[in-house]
């Protein structure tokens, strides 16, 4: 199974006073509805990787990422409204058993042969 996981919000400073509903770098995608809020997008995120929406493959948590609002379908400049592209993400890999977890580079270097 893969997640979203927010790298950054576009166009937020460190300068810009955070609240207790700000996302932070690091939260994973867990609610997006791209016709919330007259089309312009609600997104959850937490810091609980259990509460991440979760997708059987990377093009289907992109397909997410770039959903364009049907009630709002152009941003006021003409291109596409897709709420979610607001934030940087990345699409990770969730690990439920840890055997599963492909061995760090370092460890196979330890075992490779003289």
């Amino acid at each position: 199974m893969w997640a979203i996981r927010m790298v950054a919000l576009a166009g937020r400073t460190y300068n810009d006073p955070p609240d207790e509903n700000t996302p932070k770098a690091g939260d994973w995608l867990a609610q997006f509805d791209p016709d919330a809020m007259d089309g312009y997008g609600f997104a959850r995120w937490s810091d609980q990787v259990g509460d991440a929406l979760s997708f059987a493959t990377p093009p289907e948590a992109f397909a997410l990422y770039r959903s364009q609002s049907t009630v709002r379908p152009l941003r006021d400049d003409g291109r596409p409204n897709r709420p979610l592209t607001a934030y940087t993400i990345t699409v990770e890999k969730l690990i439920d058993d840890p055997a599963e977890e492909p061995p760090h580079p370092h460890d196979l270097a330890d075992r490779q042969a003289p």
